[in-house]
């Protein structure tokens, strides 16, 4: 059964910035206009039955202002981006002055996406844990919701040696669970953690207890779907849906990529790719909370 006092977080994800002007356009009028592309299928999976309480979107400002003060008016939980995008190590997009940005927005959570390894350099982990303990310690002070999304990436090397594949079964769990006890050791306290998929629920729980240990039963785990192939990301939801403490999802590329690509190239309408974001992200929403 799921917990009842945690949030449903079904998170359509579209703060990508860095990757839009790379594989995209640099246009940032055509920027904006695909985001709004994603957040009308947002919206009509709202009237295809998805309900309004449990739907979610992370969105950046740069390109998504507009849309926070529509989804403000219909109900839609709202998270906002806070580091700069496309870098190694995790910054604040706004420097010193985050803080002014998400008080202007209000959003229901602050979210951070941090690169880190548990075994990686510590000079940069101890940087970027600081500058999370700064925004964590900010979003408590200002009750927003803090959401940390850390990627666990193989190195060169385990590429090579594991593949991708190998390195998220036998590897990534554990680096996860240690990472999160790093953060737990430097003050950083996620309310929400936006957490890379697992094959095996066995690994949801370790790191679900991880998370909400000594204290932490109001934290939650959502599972991001890392531009994954569809029945890739269903079998993520599918071994965590179950588990105590996890408690929604953040698919982005997987839901909106296929269609903005097609939009862009002129093989689909406006109006198609609305409907198959929609589509998608309502899939996702029945897969997992179904």
């Amino acid at each position: 059964m799921r917990n009842p006092f945690l949030p449903r977080l079904a998170i359509l994800a579209f703060d990508h910035r860095a990757f839009f002007q790379k594989n995209l356009t640099k246009d940032e009028e055509k920027i904006r206009e695909y985001k709004r592309v994603i957040y009308d299928g947002l919206v009509l999976a709202t009237q295809q039955g998805v309900p309004i309480q449990d739907v979610a979107m992370l969105v950046d400002e740069e390109y998504g202002m507009e849309l926070h003060v529509d989804a403000q008016m219909r109900g839609i939980t709202r998270i906002l981006t806070t580091e700069k995008s496309g870098q190694e190590e995790y910054v604040f997009q706004y420097g010193a002055e985050f803080g002014d940005h998400i008080e202007k927005i209000q959003p229901a959570y602050a979210k951070a996406l941090v690169r880190y390894r548990a075994d990686g350099v510590q000079e940069m982990n101890q940087r970027q844990l600081s500058r999370l303990k700064e925004l964590s310690d900010w979003c408590h002070e200002h009750k927003i919701g803090f959401l940390v999304e850390p990627l666990v990436s193989p190195t060169e090397d385990e590429k090579t040696r594991y593949g991708q594949e190998r390195f998220d079964r036998t590897m990534r769990p554990r680096l996860t669970v240690e990472m999160i006890r790093q953060f737990h050791v430097a003050g950083v306290e996620p309310d929400i953690w936006k957490i890379e998929g697992m094959e095996e629920q066995a690994d949801y729980e370790l790191v679900s207890q991880t998370a909400r240990a000594e204290g932490r039963a109001h934290v939650g785990v959502v599972v991001l779907g890392r531009a994954e192939e569809v029945d890739h990301v269903e079998r993520w939801l599918v071994a965590g849906k179950h588990v105590d403490g996890v408690c929604g999802f953040a698919i982005g590329r997987t839901i909106f990529w296929e269609a903005l690509q097609a939009l862009h190239s002129g093989t689909i309408t406006r109006e198609q790719a609305v409907e198959q974001i929609a589509r998608l992200y309502k899939h996702f929403y029945d897969v997992f909370f179904g």
